[in-house]
């Protein structure tokens, strides 16, 4: 700075001043770290004195200039000093606020100066990169919240939705939700507020992964068509116990053996939930056969016809199938998802080989030859002993 600056300036601030003007001098020429801490002293001691208005204001035309000719890293540093100061005139904080946001971030995200009518102007005439910052402010308002909002730059929404000072509005929450189905990141955060309603939830639950479905179910009144219109999904993100099945199997605890398909009570657990939340149906319990979770299929299929799972598992196991058509007719399975049960259980019926299909037209012809009440005749009769001829 000019000697001329300091001209007009009360006496007793010249001194401060051109100890500031000769420390900036010194950093600027040397990059000297004591002088880097002397004008964060001064600085600081300047906004701290016993001022009149117009005196301060002489004080932020110093500092305007001292930062217009500053290097990016020492403007930096007087924006991280002002920014936690009261009292350090608008002006000066909206000059650190419009600079480059390496600069303006420490008075974007702290400083107490900036209140709604500076923050709209900064959102309204700045870019992603300071918009994040002011998402991250404590205790925005209504006003600012949804002005962010509104830019739907994702970037910004995901950081609102982790901003956890604030309460988000309905409008803001109405804007993130639908950004949020385009973006797993942004959806997390926002499905973790509390001020999330059950409707928002439901809405995202048809768009997010394996983890953020488990956690809606767990935690939000789900809409049960929203849960069937997206059923292929639900064993993974639902049932703790099929995704396990396969290191469980390992340990003893899920059976599976020539003869024997049996799950663990903590798969029969979840079917019961299922069927508690009206979501046991024929798709699901494909779904979980599509993915090779057999003993899953074995506690799903048992709840959902009144059998035990020993049952369900020699059912399985009978060779030509003759029993899983009368299950399969007695419960309502349609002739095609039966076909899909037949060939999806193959594995278990054949031990890996490939399908045979005389044995296969057997059970079809079955299937087509009972009636579903005859069906259910011969399940509530005579079950047992049809496994005992079939089996084999």
């Amino acid at each position: 700075m000019e000697h001329s600056t300091f001209q007009n300036i009360p006496k007793d601030m010249a001194p401060v001043l051109a100890r500031l003007n000769a420390a900036c001098a010194l950093y600027r020429d040397s990059r000297d770290p004591l002088a880097r801490v002397d004008i964060m002293v001064l600085v600081s001691d300047l906004m701290t004195l016993e001022l009149t208005g117009q005196e301060r204001e002489m004080v932020a035309d110093v500092l305007i200039i001292l930062t217009k000719q500053a290097a990016v890293d020492l403007r930096r540093a007087i924006a991280e000093r002002l920014s936690a100061l009261d009292g350090v005139p608008v002006r000066l904080v909206m000059q650190m606020a419009n600079d480059e946001i390496a600069v303006a971030r420490p008075v974007l995200r702290d400083s107490p100066v900036l209140g709604d009518v500076q923050l709209i102007d900064i959102i309204s005439n700045k870019g992603p990169g300071h918009w994040e910052t002011i998402a991250s402010r404590r205790g925005l308002s209504e006003v600012i919240i949804n002005r962010l909002a509104d830019t739907r730059d994702y970037g910004t929404a995901t950081v609102l939705a982790e901003n956890i000072t604030i309460t988000l509005p309905a409008h803001a929450i109405s804007v993130l939700a639908e950004m949020a189905k385009g973006s797993e990141t942004l959806a997390q955060p926002l499905l973790r507020r509390s001020e999330i309603p059950d409707t928002v939830a439901s809405q995202l639950y048809r768009h997010v992964g394996a983890t953020l479905k488990k956690f809606i179910l767990r935690n939000y009144e789900v809409d049960t068509q929203d849960l069937l219109d997206t059923l292929d999904d639900v064993v993974l993100e639902f049932v703790d116990s099929a995704q396990e099945a396969e290191s469980r199997s390992a340990s003893g605890e899920a059976q599976t053996t020539e003869h024997r398909v049996l799950p663990t009570q903590a798969m029969i657990r979840a079917a019961s939930e299922f069927r508690q939340k009206g979501l046991l149906t024929v798709q699901l319990m494909l779904s979980t056969l599509r993915r090779g979770q057999n003993p899953s299929f074995v506690a799903q299929m048992s709840t959902y016809c009144g059998l035990e799972p020993p049952v369900v598992s020699e059912v399985l196991h009978q060779k030509k199938a003759r029993a899983l058509a009368i299950v399969c007719r007695a419960a309502g399975v349609g002739r095609t998802d039966f076909l899909s049960f037949y060939l999806l259980t193959n594995t278990v019926r054949s031990l890996g080989q490939l399908a045979n299909l005389q044995d296969m037209a057997t059970a079809v012809g079955v299937y087509d030859r009972t009636s579903s009440e005859l069906a259910r005749q011969i399940m509530a009769q005579s079950l047992d002993r049809l496994l005992a001829e079939g089996v084999g």
